[in-house]
């Protein structure tokens, strides 16, 4: 099994190396020049492709897309781990993911994206028990093109912005059909001085509380809701 970070040759990425000839013949030099295409030996080399534990052929363009987002590789696997191995029935991951969902709302709202309403509504509640604040990032399909490849299945990033909605939507594609939260607090994860009186300066626990209450009613008898 092939993990994500390995640099690996185009042909054993996609076991169709005039196919892949062919899409790099139509993009321009710069592009190509972001997706690190060198040839060598007669033999195609994309340094910017990786073969995710799920099998999705993977694109880190470094010139254009973001080598700071490759930390999202890991968890694309963890949660493929999870669903395959593991054999978990629902899927929560929490990051400190993107810069942009702080700019967006600083240290006030985690963002949350779900491909299950009910399941992010059980979520909301158990936040609003541990007083902790989430924002709902959107899904629309528009958004989701935005993860399509050029060469590739999927990109780790984007060059059009939308950075917290697309990392989240990059994500969802490896949760299959299981119910699945996102959680991005890197907004929230610390603060320079207390925003509510339960904190303290530097690290807040973020979400843990939220966690707590969420497993709370998945296991014990009682709806406590």
């Amino acid at each position: 099994i092939a993990v994500s970070g390995l640099n690996l040759t185009a042909d054993s990425l996609f076991n169709r190396s005039a196919e892949v000839s062919a899409r790099i013949d139509k993009l321009s030099f710069t592009e190509r020049s972001g997706l690190q295409v060198r040839k060598m030996n007669g033999r195609i080399y994309m340094d910017s492709l990786r073969l995710g534990l799920s099998g999705f052929r993977l694109e880190t363009a470094h010139s254009f897309l973001s080598a700071d987002a490759e930390g999202r590789l890991i968890l694309a696997d963890a949660i493929t781990y999870a669903v395959r191995v593991e054999k978990a029935d629902r899927i929560v991951d929490v990051a400190t993911l993107t810069g942009a969902i702080a700019n967006s709302y600083g240290k006030i709202r985690a963002g949350v994206m779900t491909n299950n309403d009910c399941f992010e509504d059980e979520l909301l509640r158990a936040g609003a028990r541990a007083s902790e604040k989430y924002v709902d990032l959107p899904t629309d399909d528009e958004y989701r093109e935005m993860v399509n490849g050029r060469v590739a299945d999927l990109a780790n990033s984007t060059r059009t912005g939308c950075g917290s909605i697309v990392a989240g939507l990059f994500l969802r594609e490896f949760v299959e059909d299981h119910p699945w939260l996102h959680l991005d607090i890197a907004g929230v994860s610390r603060v320079d001085s207390p925003v509510y009186p339960f904190q303290s300066e530097g690290a807040t626990g973020a979400s843990a509380a939220t966690m707590y209450f969420l497993l709370d009613r998945h296991f014990t008898a009682a709806d406590r809701f």
